[in-house]
C-alpha cells in the first residue's frame, strides 16, 4: 500500500508530465469514472484507450511508473490525488467570474 504523501507526490510528477506532453488532458478525465486500477479507467486509459497504449505513446518505460503516479495496482489514495490534480487543473483553467 502507498502512503497518501507519496501517490500525492506521484500523481503530482504524472500531472506536470502531463500538462507538457498532453495540454488540456485533465478535461477529457471523467473523475466518477477514475480508477487507477483499471486499464481502461485510469488517467492514461481514459486519455489512450488503454494503460499500455499511453505508456507507449508517451515513451513512458515501466521503470518510470510509479515516480509519475501511474502505477496500475488498486490504490485508493492514488485515485484520490489524481482526482485532486484534475480539479486543482480545472479550477485553475476556469475563467475568472466578476
Amino acid at each position: 500500500m502507498v502512503c497518501v504523501g507519496t501517490a500525492r507526490w506521484g500523481a503530482s510528477q504524472g500531472a506536470q508530465f502531463l500538462d507538457q506532453r498532453v495540454p488540456g488532458w485533465f478535461h477529457r478525465i471523467d473523475v466518477n469514472r477514475l480508477d487507477i486500477g483499471n486499464g481502461r479507467e485510469c488517467v492514461l486509459g481514459q486519455l489512450y484507450g488503454f494503460y499500455d497504449t499511453g505508456l507507449k505513446q508517451l515513451g513512458i518505460g515501466w521503470w518510470r511508473v510509479p515516480g509519475f503516479g501511474f502505477p496500475l495496482p488498486l490504490l485508493g489514495s492514488l485515485n484520490k490525488a489524481w482526482r485532486m490534480e484534475v480539479a486543482s487543473r480545472r479550477s485553475a483553467a476556469a475563467p475568472a467570474v466578476r
